[in-house]
């Protein structure tokens, strides 16, 4: 008998639904869309975004309070220190209110500027919103005032003044990272002890920072408004701290000025200059770099010790 070949039993093809394609539903746009994707998505498509939503049949109020803290796009924008999209939102068309506050801190888009260290992108911004000539007396209700923010972390002096111009509080004090109790000029001395790098750098960027903190010191000095008889917690005024921070030229001309700086300040700031004298005495040629960091201590030694004998003879 001859042998059947199998066969292999074709299945019949399984019937398959045709499936409709689903595409995705594209959210509306809205303030809080855009406000979420700042910092997230890149500053181009932001822009695009904060474009599209004036041409809605209702175009968007970008002034609308959003964020956790009821911030605003300008506020967040300045957080995330995006340029392209505040340079954008700052155009006229937009009609943002640059000086509006957030509903917790009270705080305007330029201080979440200032609460950057300075850099580059923190720098434009700043310029960007003080060139507007913005409301600089609105306080934070957290802990400060903005010149003493700017002044703290040592932001250039061009921005220092615009700030002065713009009529910063000069007088009163308020809390920072280094005193319950400071003023602008206070804050300005005590960089070099806030910022824990400092010893770590080299003379060139060392030199850059002393520079910057003499030159916003002498702008505040100049206004008249620098409050050098305010005394911190701890009874150290701006004369003391300028002496322990050997700034002895910016000491100087306070001593000069100061009517409120008594004995006692004189003997703790002989005490400063004095060790400064001798603990590189006989030794500038190695401590050369060191020493011409900071300004030639004797002249203001001769002043104090005049005092002091002045003092003494009463």
């Amino acid at each position: 008998m001859s042998k059947t070949k199998k066969t292999d039993k074709v299945k019949p093809a399984r019937k398959t639904k045709k499936m409709e394609p689903n595409p995705k539903k594209s959210k509306a746009l809205t303030v809080k869309s855009i406000f979420k994707s700042i910092g997230k998505k890149s500053e181009k498509i932001v822009i695009s975004s904060i474009q599209e939503s004036q041409t809605l049949s209702v175009p968007l109020d970008l002034n609308e309070p959003v964020g956790t803290n009821g911030g605003t796009i300008l506020m967040i924008a300045c957080e995330h220190e995006c340029v392209n999209v505040v340079e954008e939102l700052l155009l006229p068309k937009y009609n943002i209110n640059i000086n509006q506050k957030d509903l917790f801190y009270e705080a305007t888009a330029i201080y979440n500027v200032l609460r950057h260290s300075p850099n580059k992108k923190s720098e434009k911004l700043a310029n960007l919103l003080l060139d507007r000539n913005i409301d600089v007396t609105i306080k934070p209700c957290q802990y400060t005032n903005l010149l003493i923010m700017a002044c703290n972390r040592n932001y250039p002096t061009e921005i220092i003044q615009k700030l002065i111009n713009l009529g910063v509080d000069m007088t009163s004090t308020a809390y920072d990272f280094n005193r319950t109790s400071t003023t602008p000029l206070l804050s300005t001395l005590d960089y070099m002890n806030s910022n824990s790098v400092f010893i770590t750098l080299d003379k060139k960027h060392k030199k850059q920072i002393i520079d910057n903190i003499k030159n916003n010191a002498l702008v505040i000095i100049e206004t008249g408004k620098a409050n050098l008889c305010h005394r911190d917690e701890h009874s150290e005024n701006a004369f003391i701290a300028a002496c322990k921070y050997r700034l002895f030229d910016i000491a100087l001309i306070i001593f000069k000025q100061d009517t409120c700086i008594i004995k006692n300040d004189i003997e703790k700031a002989l005490n400063y200059v004095n060790y400064f004298i001798t603990i590189f005495e006989g030794k500038e040629k190695i401590y050369k770099d060191e020493i011409n960091l900071y300004a030639n201590p004797v002249p203001l030694k001769e002043a104090l010790d005049l005092r002091l004998i002045e003092l003494n003879a009463v």
